[in-house]
């Protein structure tokens, strides 16, 4: 399976500089909610849902609903705040490839927008082992 990466001209010349690929942090993505990790994502429905809870069992209490109390409230789950959640992306590397049959004219907009774009290509197995070479020292 053939991978692309589309690039600037300046990063494909600092990728050969450096003989590396730039694995930015996902907090550096101009969108505010890419990158999360899917967990972070059941978080967040998480909140929602518990925001729901407490919201339903605050209304039942003010309505004098009987089956409702205080106590009911203490038992629903605290969970992480969304501000924590966040910091995961802190955590989180991305370098970003493509895979498709033919080029992306999209792609090309998004990097070549009034200067030179690169289209660097390689395949899956040999992104993969030298990921393992670089990163997790395998020489298998």
């Amino acid at each position: 399976m053939i991978l692309s990466r589309y690039i600037t001209f300046e990063r494909f010349i600092d990728m050969c500089a450096n003989r590396s690929l730039s694995l930015p942090r996902a907090t550096k993505f101009n969108d505010a909610w890419e990158g999360f990790p899917p967990i972070c994502w059941n978080i967040i429905a998480d909140q929602i849902e518990t925001h729901r809870m407490n919201n339903f069992a605050h209304q039942q209490i003010k309505l004098g609903n009987p089956s409702f109390s205080e106590e009911d409230i203490d038992k629903i789950p605290k969970l992480p705040s969304l501000e924590n959640v966040c910091k995961a992306k802190g955590w989180i590397y991305v370098n970003c490839w493509h895979i498709a049959e033919e080029e992306s004219m999209a792609m090309w907009r998004l990097y070549a927008q009034e200067r030179s774009g690169v289209c660097i290509q390689t395949e899956v197995s040999k992104l993969d082992q030298a990921f393992h070479d670089t990163y997790l020292g395998r020489n298998d």
